[in-house]
């Protein structure tokens, strides 16, 4: 039995949480203050007074600018932190930070403060910095997308990738039919059903191999395995997410165009960039005197041509996140300069730009508007259910069926369940692309929170209740010469 001392002392991970949550959590309580201050004391604010001179500065862009990317960047790092005591992604933290940060909680309380701190000009101006975060991060996640993971357990992992999307997609596909008149965006049913197939049907790299850090399950067959079925998920949806666009646009000829200008710009980057990718990289290391120097030699290669390649899918009629995605998957894996710029191109876009991404996510969701109607609740719990109910049936089913015990199965499933950033992208576009509504895009927030978030907790519960089948050990699961792919991905996941 535990002493009355060691019951009084505090945990040592809180312990040493504790400084920094301090000081974020001040700062941010600091910031609020001043912007309340100031709302308060501008000209037309809540005090009414007529300001002197001074207090005239208040209004000043730059001045509301700042103190809004402090306030915004403050209180997304204290969600990430109290929600990493609960063994959950520190990104899912942030995003909900940032979500209360708008309509849904800031704007039902303090309408008119909300509007003061991020009047349209604020929102104009963050738009810049939140588009190269979220370039930046695709970068980051394209280089997570290992393939080699993939050449092992073939049969089984393409089976499992396959029922994560078959199961969700025919899900997607059910759902529309009802939802069409209430919830599509201006573009014709098919691509409305293709497209909440997708949303169903996404897994989130990143986030998935953080989660497997965080529940210590980093080089474990299951670990592999469930990454390279996330790969292989990322991969498809994205390739059918610029199919989908290219679908979205103004008439048949302008949609067939951009699908053949898609796949020449994967030919391209396959057959020509990936090649000049190698060859850089090894003069980068040569120059750069491998790991020593070869990063800050690699980064501006890996983010003008992520930059680059995101120009040139935006200027065809797709996101540019596709763009930059594709480019991070071109980078060679075995290039230690071109991996570790990539990861300082990611924690640097996580920490720093992404949540201003997430501010826009949170500007445009007022949860309170969409789910105040019964249909609209019921129909976010719809939703969620299916979203669930097929992602990790489809993939606990067909572990099942290649003889896996129902523990691991129901781990694979779980694990796979996961949305999180991706899903966020992935609406974002469907949003701008008037594929759905701005109530839907609340709804499918909604859910993408909820099916993150009971990820981690429950996944590390069932992981370890069976063995896998001997087919499926360590050796074999891991591509051949990189022994701790999925170890390295979780480290370098930028959230």
């Amino acid at each position: 039995m535990p002493s009355e001392a060691s019951q009084q002392r505090p945990a040592p991970a809180l312990e040493r949480l504790r400084p920094a949550i301090l000081v974020i959590g001040g700062t941010t309580a600091l910031l609020s203050v001043a912007a309340a201050l100031a709302w308060w004391l501008s000209p037309g604010g809540g005090s009414g007074a007529d300001p002197g001179v001074p207090v005239q500065a208040l209004e000043s862009h730059g001045f509301r600018l700042l103190l809004a990317i402090g306030v915004v960047l403050g209180a997304a790092r204290l969600g990430g932190m109290v929600v990493q005591r609960l063994r959950l992604p520190m990104v899912m933290g942030e995003i909900a930070a940032c979500v209360l940060l708008g309509p849904s909680l800031f704007g039902a309380l303090a309408p008119d403060g909300m509007n003061w701190l991020f009047p349209d000009e604020v929102v104009s101006a963050v738009h810049g910095p939140a588009q190269l975060g979220l370039v930046l991060f695709m970068v980051a996640a394209g280089a997570e997308l290992d393939l080699n993971l993939m050449r092992t357990g073939r049969r089984s992992l393409l089976t499992v990738v396959y029922a994560g999307l078959a199961v969700p997609m025919a899900a997607g596909l059910a759902l529309a039919v009802p939802t069409a008149a209430a919830y599509a965006g201006q573009v014709g049913f098919p691509v409305y059903a293709v497209f909440l197939g997708l949303v169903l049907s996404v897994t989130a790299l990143p986030v998935l191999a953080r989660v497997l850090g965080d529940l210590g399950l980093s080089g474990t067959p299951i670990a592999s395995f469930a990454l390279g079925a996330a790969a292989g998920t990322d991969l498809v949806v994205w390739s059918l997410a610029a199919i989908c666009l290219g679908m979205a646009g103004t008439g048949a000829a302008s949609g067939t165009t951009v699908i053949l200008l898609t796949a020449l710009f994967v030919a391209v980057m396959v057959a020509v960039v990936r090649p000049a990718l190698g060859r850089a990289a090894t003069a980068v290391a040569d120059s750069g005197g491998g790991r020593t120097g070869g990063p800050a030699a690699a980064l501006p290669l890996v983010m003008v041509g992520g930059l680059l390649a995101a120009a040139a899918t935006d200027a065809i009629g797709v996101h540019a996140a596709f763009g930059a995605f594709a480019f991070g998957a071109m980078l060679p894996r075995r290039s230690a300069a071109c991996m570790e710029a990539a990861d300082r191109l990611g924690r640097f876009s996580a920490a720093v730009l992404l949540p201003l991404f997430f501010l826009e996510v949170g500007l445009r969701t007022d949860l309170a508007d969409a789910l105040g109607d019964t249909s609209d609740r019921l129909w976010c719990l719809a939703f969620i259910a299916t979203a669930v109910a097929a992602k990790m049936g489809g993939v606990t089913v067909a572990a099942r069926a290649g003889r896996w015990p129902w523990g691991p199965s129901l781990a694979l499933g779980l694990l796979l369940n996961c949305r999180g950033v991706t899903e966020l992208i992935l609406l974002r576009i469907g949003v701008d692309a008037g594929i759905i509504s701005a109530d839907l895009f609340a709804i499918l927030v909604v859910m993408t929170l909820v099916t993150t978030v009971m990820t981690a907790p429950r996944a590390g519960l069932t992981a370890g209740t069976g063995a896998l089948p001997s087919g499926l050990d360590r050796g074999e699961v891991t591509a051949p010469g990189e022994p701790a792919t999925d170890e390295a991905a979780a480290d370098r996941t930028p959230s």
